[in-house]
């Protein structure tokens, strides 16, 4: 049985080869949606990624399929489908370039820009105590509803706890019951494009004082 044979089998070549034969010679009698994500993962790793979008886009009908390991496996397809369909015009060669773009537009009180910088897909908006698979896709999060004429400040730095791949810039000022806001901006990991691949991104925003 290949499912048995796949347990035993360590080289994700190997892999790819035996879930492309499940799903040609048996789709009606297997689980389509594991098999996809399967075959998408074992193309990853082997840096194979115009066939893992492909693969991965093809199991996002099977929303419902159960992924050992992967609890959150439609999100996480979905998220890089999304990332590689998308222009990702949003992105800055380094930090320092996304973090003056961004407080440059917020001395300027301009919503429009923010909104130009702001990442266009899986951006989100959430508190420091939701868990991470909590997270909203905000597509059409928009800043002019959260300023209101306010003059927003941020600090001069971003907050210590940064690092080489993400990074928090407090602000506040926000017109909302919860005025401070940690931006929170990360350095992109995405081999499939290597334009793009270690650039950065303001991924979200951060509602409160940081723990």
């Amino acid at each position: 049985c290949l499912n048995k044979l796949i347990e035993l089998v360590n080289k994700p070549e190997q892999r790819i080869w035996y879930y492309q034969e499940l799903i040609a010679r048996f789709p009606d009698k297997i689980d389509l949606g594991v098999a996809y994500f399967m075959l998408a993962q074992s193309y990853e790793q082997i840096g194979a990624w115009d066939a893992a979008i492909q693969t991965y886009t093809k199991f996002l009908p099977y929303y419902n399929s159960s992924i050992p390991g992967f609890p959150d496996a439609f999100g996480y397809a979905k998220k890089i489908v999304d990332f590689y369909n998308s222009p990702k015009d949003w992105s800055f060669e380094t930090l320092d370039d996304l973090v003056k773009a961004i407080q440059s537009a917020l001395d300027a009180g301009s919503s429009k820009l923010l909104n130009k910088y702001r990442a266009k897909v899986n951006f989100f908006a959430m508190s420091w105590e939701q868990e991470n698979s909590d997270t909203t896709n905000m597509t059409e999060f928009n800043f002019s509803d959260f300023m209101s004429g306010n003059r927003i400040r941020y600090s001069p730095t971003v907050d210590s706890s940064s690092n080489a791949n993400e990074a928090y810039l407090k602000t506040w000022g926000w017109s909302q019951r919860i005025s401070t806001w940690y931006l929170y901006f990360r350095k992109i990991n995405f081999p499939a494009d290597p334009e793009i691949h270690g650039r950065w991104e303001w991924a979200g925003v951060y509602y409160g004082e940081k723990f």
